[in-house]
C-alpha cells in the first residue's frame, strides 16, 4: 500500500475501520475481520502507515473488547 493511498479506499485509520466493521456485522464479527486483516499483515512486510493502521485496529479492539477479556485465556503471537 503505498503511504498516499487510505487503508481499504474508505478508511483513514485503524478504528475507523473496527468501528464500521463492528457497526456493520456486530463486535464478534468484527473481531474475526479485523484479525484476519491483522493476521494477514503480520506474514508480510508493510509500510509504516500500514503498520500505524494496524496498532490502531489491536487498540480499537482491545478498547471495546476489554470487558470480555478473560487474562487467563489470552493467547500471544
Amino acid at each position: 500500500m503505498s503511504s498516499t493511498s487510505k487503508p481499504f479506499s474508505s478508511h483513514d485509520n485503524g478504528y475507523d475501520f473496527w468501528r464500521d466493521n463492528a457497526l456493520s456485522y456486530g463486535i464478534n464479527e468484527a473481531m474475526v475481520i479485523c484479525n484476519r486483516y491483522l493476521d494477514m499483515n503480520l506474514r508480510c512486510e508493510h509500510s509504516d502507515d500500514e503498520g500505524r493502521f494496524c496498532r490502531e485496529i489491536f487498540a480499537a479492539m482491545y478498547e471495546a473488547t476489554a470487558d470480555k477479556i478473560v487474562p487467563g485465556r489470552l493467547i500471544y503471537p
